[in-house]
C-alpha cells in the first residue's frame, strides 16, 4: 500500500517533530508499505535516518506564492497520488484540497488557534486589511477540510470539542502525541532556594503570554524573593522587541538570562539549569515542551486552560491565565516548600508515562486501517 503524508507548508516546530516522529515510527511499524511524504524544503526530515520504505517529494516551488500553494493542493497533489498510484491521504498541515480526493483522507489539526477567539484577536489586532483577508480565508479553509475528510483527528480532548462544538462535528478521533525531544532525567533533582531558576524555553507567539510571567517575576523580587528567568526567544526577531522593552521597564533585568534560540543539542543544558518550568501560555493544540519538562522531571506550573490541565493530568499545578500573583504565589509554594517541590517532581516524572510516540504511531495505524476499511464498505 501507497500512502501520502502531506507536509507541505510544515518548516519548523512541534508540527515537524510530528512529522519526523511519526514517519519515523510509520515506517519501522508497517515495513510492506510504501510511505510518501511530501515537503517544501530539502533535509527537513534527517533524511540520512529515514528507512527505504520512506520516499520524500520535495517541491520548492509551493513556498513561492499563495497561489503556488493553491496550484499545488488543487493541481499538482492529484496528479502524485495519480502517478504514485496512492492509496490514502494523510495531511499534518490542517488543511485538505477544495477539489473532493478520489481516495480516503485523514486531516491532523494542530492549529488551535483557528477555534479560539483569543487567539484570533491577537492575531488580528496589527494585521493590514489583506492579512485580515488571508487569515480569515485560511480559518474557513480549515473548516471546510475538516467536513470533507473522511477521518479527523487531534491531539487533545479539548480541541476535539472546540470543533465539535463550532463545526457540528459529530466524530474527532483523539490522539496524544509524544514529548519533542529526547531529553533525559536530572538525577537527584532539588531546587536552591536561595539562588531559584524559573524557565519558559519556547520560542515567540502572540499566544505565549510572556507579559504574565514577567510581572510576576517582579512580585517574587518585591516579596524577596530572588529567581532567575531563563527564556530562549530570538533577539532578532522585532516581535521580541516589547518584552526586551517590558524587561527593563519593570526593572527585573538582572533577574533574566536570555540564551536566544537554542540549537537541539543545547536544550538539555537549559534543562538541567531550571528549577521551575512556566508554561502560561493560553492557546495551544498539545504544548510540547510541557511534555519535554516532565520528561526531564521538572515541575510545570502552566495557564489554567482545558488543554494544559489535560496534559498536565489530575495534579496538574495551574494559575489563573493573566493572574500574574497567582503565578507568583504557585512559584513561592515550590521555592518554599521542599516536599510539594520533590512530590512535583515525582508527579511530571509519573505523568510523562502516558505519552510516547510508539503508542500515537500505532493508535494513528489503528485509524488507518480503520479510513481505509470504511472507504471499502462504503465503495
Amino acid at each position: 500500500m501507497n500512502i501520502l503524508i502531506n507536509a507541505i507548508s510544515i518548516k519548523e516546530g512541534g508540527s515537524l517533530v510530528v512529522v519526523r516522529k511519526l514517519i519515523s515510527e510509520f515506517s519501522k511499524a508497517r515495513p510492506e508499505y510504501t510511505w510518501f511524504v511530501t515537503i517544501s524544503r530539502e533535509n527537513l526530515l534527517d533524511n540520512e535516518k529515514l528507512l527505504s520504505n520512506v520516499k520524500v517529494i520535495v517541491s520548492p516551488w509551493s513556498e513561492r506564492s499563495a497561489l503556488h500553494l493553491w496550484y499545488w493542493y488543487e493541481k499538482y497533489l492529484s496528479k502524485m497520488i495519480e502517478d504514485f498510484e496512492i492509496s490514502l491521504f494523510y495531511s499534518f498541515t490542517n488543511y485538505l484540497p477544495r477539489k473532493i480526493l478520489s481516495i480516503p483522507t485523514i486531516l491532523l489539526v494542530q492549529h488551535a488557534g483557528h477555534f479560539s477567539k483569543e487567539f484570533d484577536d491577537l492575531t488580528t489586532k496589527d494585521m493590514s486589511l489583506l492579512q485580515r483577508l488571508l487569515w480569515s480565508y485560511k480559518k474557513k479553509w480549515v473548516r471546510k477540510s475538516i467536513r470533507s475528510s473522511n477521518t479527523l483527528t487531534v491531539q487533545t480532548k479539548a480541541l476535539a470539542n472546540q470543533i465539535k462544538v463550532q463545526l457540528a462535528v459529530s466524530e474527532v478521533s483523539v490522539i496524544s502525541h509524544g514529548p519533542g525531544l529526547e531529553l533525559n532525567a536530572k538525577k537527584n533533582r532539588c531546587i536552591d532556594t536561595n539562588k531559584p531558576i524559573v524557565g519558559y524555553v519556547t520560542k515567540f507567539g502572540v499566544q505565549k503570554n510572556f507579559s504574565v510571567v514577567l510581572r510576576a517575576i517582579r512580585n517574587l523580587v518585591s516579596h524577596g524573593i530572588n529567581p532567575q528567568l531563563v527564556l530562549t526567544l530570538n533577539e532578532n526577531n522585532p516581535e521580541v522587541s516589547s518584552i526586551l522593552k517590558e524587561i527593563s521597564a519593570i526593572g527585573i533585568e538582572n533577574n533574566v538570562i536570555n540564551y536566544g534560540e537554542v540549537a537541539q543539542n543545547k536544550i538539555q543544558e537549559i534543562y538541567n539549569k531550571i528549577d521551575i518550568f512556566l508554561f502560561p501560555s493560553i492557546v495551544e493544540s498539545f504544548g510540547m515542551p510541557m511534555l519535554e519538562a516532565m520528561s526531564v522531571g521538572l515541575p510545570v506550573i502552566a495557564a489554567n486552560t482545558p488543554v494544559n490541565q489535560e496534559i498536565l493530568g489530575d495534579n496538574a499545578i495551574l494559575f489563573s491565565a493573566n493572574n500574574d500573583n497567582d503565578l507568583s504565589r504557585k512559584i513561592a509554594s515550590l521555592i518554599q516548600n521542599p516536599s510539594i517541590y520533590d512530590s512535583a517532581v515525582s508527579n511530571s516524572l509519573e505523568r510523562i508515562k502516558d505519552f510516547s510516540w510508539e503508542n500515537a504511531a500505532n493508535k494513528n495505524l489503528a485509524l488507518i486501517d480503520r479510513t481505509m476499511n470504511s472507504a471499502k464498505v462504503a465503495g
